[in-house]
């Protein structure tokens, strides 16, 4: 590639300048990111030690990444809280010896929509982009964020077994201790028990 060497290392001449290039080409002009996603930050050229920051006002507000090596393209889930605006800036420069950069387009980060993400609630929200904890789920009688369950008899909502009983059944302790017995497991030879 011209103006780098064989290793990927960009040529520097005598004099400290070089011809290294890097294009930020994603995101663009009119893009809008939602916090609480995952966007592509996509840039030509590069370092052997390429930084990604996010920049407003001619200043980094956030460091996105260090050091991404020689990648070109870099996955960023936005944090929620950052400052919805639309002057926000990619900066993708040199994190070596050199002062080479370039920044994207200008583009808006918009709030995040909160709401439960999980496709198995009852609440989803196919719109949010951020989960904030609100996910509901069907009890035992459908009810959206109810709390009946399932008792130990396997009765949706039910008491379970009475205080008095020994099974499911309404079966009482007999004199030997068996549930639903007869007396007769512990009886003696006359059948008391």
């Amino acid at each position: 590639q011209q103006n780098y060497d064989c290793n990927g290392n960009c040529i520097v001449d005598g004099y400290g300048d070089s011809d290294c290039f890097v294009l930020v080409t994603s995101p663009s002009n009119n893009d809008n990111w939602q916090m609480g996603e995952t966007y592509t930050i996509i840039w030509e050229g590069g370092f052997n030690n390429t930084g990604v920051h996010l920049s407003r006002n001619g200043s980094d507000v956030l460091i996105i990444n260090g050091n991404v090596s020689t990648n070109t393209s870099l996955d960023w889930t936005i944090p929620i809280d950052l400052e919805p605006a639309d002057d926000y800036r990619i900066r993708v420069y040199d994190a070596g010896p050199l002062e080479a950069m370039d920044f994207s387009d200008y583009f808006t980060i918009s709030e995040a929509i909160l709401g439960c993400t999980n496709l198995e609630s009852c609440n989803y929200n196919e719109l949010a982009t951020f989960d904030d904890g609100s996910c509901l789920y069907n009890d035992c009688t459908g009810e959206c964020g109810g709390n009946a369950v399932i008792d130990e008899c396997g009765i949706c909502n039910g008491t379970g077994i009475s205080d008095w009983a020994c099974d499911c059944d309404g079966n009482v302790e007999d004199a030997c201790g068996i549930c639903g017995g007869d007396n007769s497991s512990c009886a003696d030879c006359a059948g008391v028990p």
